[in-house]
């Protein structure tokens, strides 16, 4: 199994880092989080039942690196459309090859498959963010601990 294929079967990541380490490149740091065991969650006075807190013990970090990308594109994750009427390969990184991210691209920008070539819709889901990068290169995963 290879990093993209163990980082797509978690359950819970978590975006801890972004930035463009070189112009029109995109660096994410991911956390895999643990769950710790469940306890009774309780507001004032009322019990709302199980909940189990996701610990982030820096233990499991992937780097995700697009050499270079056409756009990007962070939203927060209670916002998210959840668009499931496309179609995609993956669970934790999808990847399009049509979807509402392409569409607004193919609107907003001149970028198409004759120029500057054939490019996929990667969206990363983790807990807080969703992030929908558009690139024509396969990201470089590697696990950093």
């Amino acid at each position: 199994m290879n990093y993209f294929e163990e980082l797509d079967k978690q359950k819970n990541l978590l975006l801890t880092n972004i930035f463009e380490p070189e112009e029109n490149s995109l660096h994410l740091e991911i956390a895999v989080l643990k769950l710790d065991d469940a306890k009774e969650l309780m507001i004032g006075n009322v019990i709302l039942g199980l909940a189990r807190e996701a610990i982030n013990d820096n233990e499991n970090i992937y780097k995700i690196y697009f050499p270079y990308y056409i756009a990007y594109s962070v939203i927060n994750e209670s916002f998210d459309t959840n668009d499931l009427s496309k179609t995609y390969t993956g669970e934790k990184i999808r990847i399009y090859d049509k979807s509402n991210f392409l569409n607004f691209l193919k609107c907003e920008t001149f970028a198409t498959d004759d120029y500057s070539g054939k490019f996929l819709h990667y969206k990363i889901i983790t807990l807080n963010h969703i992030i929908n990068i558009a690139s024509q290169e396969e990201p470089i995963i590697e696990k950093i601990k």
